[in-house]
């Protein structure tokens, strides 16, 4: 894994032009960056959901990006995103647009919703 690698992908999941019309090209370009350096693709699985975190206003376009990768890891990806808020050694709180993005997920199909449940 290069760290050039998850660059590039990080600036093609957050681009303010990604819509319906170029899902495609975006899809196929993120299929070539995990090919060609080498990516992990629960960890790009990881930073699409970050990305729609970011931007829940893009939802149909983030839930067409998402539906190539295997969602069967998507519960334990999105699990994990919880359990850094859980514990006593963090003060924090869960942010609400990860709850968002769990509801948006369970709403879509993409996530059944007793997965979520430890």
């Amino acid at each position: 894994e290069e760290s050039q690698g998850f660059a590039k992908l990080l600036v093609e999941v957050s681009k303010l032009s990604l819509s319906e019309k170029n899902i495609d090209d975006t899809i196929e370009n993120i299929r070539s960056l995990i090919g060609d350096f080498d990516l992990d693709p629960n960890r790009v699985f990881g930073l699409i959901l970050d990305a729609f975190e970011w931007n829940p206003s893009n939802k149909e376009v983030y839930l067409k990006l998402l539906s190539p990768l295997k969602p069967e890891n998507l519960p334990q990806i999105l699990g994990f995103k919880f359990q850094q808020f859980y514990g006593k050694e963090n003060d924090e709180e869960t942010p609400k647009s990860l709850y968002l993005l769990a509801a948006t997920l369970i709403q879509s199909g993409l996530l059944p919703i007793d997965s979520l449940y430890p």
